[in-house]
């Protein structure tokens, strides 16, 4: 009996999912969906909060100009939205690799991580009651940084590509038509 107990134990402090590793997870998790839901809302100066300042976004299947630093990013958006937009993010499947370098404490400070993303773009105007899903994949590496919220984890940088969509394309903002 107190092998398997000593056994559980140990497989619960050295598993990469113990408590550091979990923790640290969750808060890649959940910069990530804050980057989406920040789109979703139309709050894009807050997109400064989720992105490092060196920030690089990389969006050539949809069109997109490239941006370098979380403050073009935000100028970038505004031009690409400047009445805002209508549309709701899903975030479906998530795997995150946490990778080399370590701290001064064995603590992992960057993290791969890939995540599939639904889109839907509402109609306005004469195309209201329409819609258009676009199905991508972001491809993040994240840094621990001191900063604080999201017990530092920052994205530094984005590879966003499209690999299908589905309805009205006329929905699109113009920037997003190739």
């Amino acid at each position: 009996m107190r092998f398997v107990f000593l056994s559980i134990l140990l497989l619960v402090v050295c598993s990469p999912f113990s408590l550091g590793f979990t923790t640290d997870a969750f808060y890649i998790e959940t910069v990530i969906a804050d980057s989406v839901i920040i789109l979703d809302s139309n709050d894009f100066n807050a997109f400064a909060g989720v992105f490092t300042k060196d920030f690089v976004f990389q969006a050539p299947s949809l069109g997109l100009p490239p941006a370098k630093g979380s403050q073009q990013l935000i100028a970038e958006a505004f031009k690409l939205f400047p009445n805002g937009i209508l549309l709701q993010n899903a975030i479906t499947t998530q795997r995150i690799a946490f990778v080399g370098p370590t701290d001064e404490n064995y603590q992992f400070t960057r993290a791969k991580v890939i995540t599939y993303l639904t889109t839907t773009f509402f109609g306005t105007g004469n195309l209201t009651g329409q819609i258009v899903a676009v199905y991508s994949r972001l491809d993040d590496t994240l840094t621990k940084t001191s900063l604080p919220n999201y017990a530092g984890w920052r994205v530094s940088e984005r590879d966003l590509s499209a690999f299908g969509t589905a309805g009205n394309l006329a929905i699109l903002p113009p920037g997003f038509r190739k």
